[in-house]
C-alpha cells in the first residue's frame, strides 16, 4: 500500500532535492564570490586562454 501511494514517491524524490540544495547553492556561491587561484585557472583552462595572467593579477592570493 505504501508504494502505490504519491505522497511516498514524492517525498522519496523532493526530499534529498531539498536538502541537497541549499549545500549546492553554498558551494556555489563560494566558488564564484571567494575563487581560489587553483580554481580560477581552471576556468581560465576552459576557457582555453592562458592561465599564466593569474599569477600577475592583484585580485588573487596563493593559499
Amino acid at each position: 500500500m505504501i508504494f502505490t501511494s504519491l505522497v511516498f514517491w514524492s517525498g522519496l524524490v523532493l526530499i534529498p532535492f531539498i536538502v541537497l540544495l541549499p549545500d549546492l547553492i553554498v558551494k556555489a556561491v563560494k566558488n564564484t564570490v571567494w575563487k581560489s587561484i587553483t580554481e580560477a585557472a581552471r576556468e581560465q583552462e576552459i576557457r582555453k586562454s592562458d592561465p599564466g595572467n593569474l599569477f600577475h593579477a592583484q585580485d588573487y592570493r596563493s593559499s
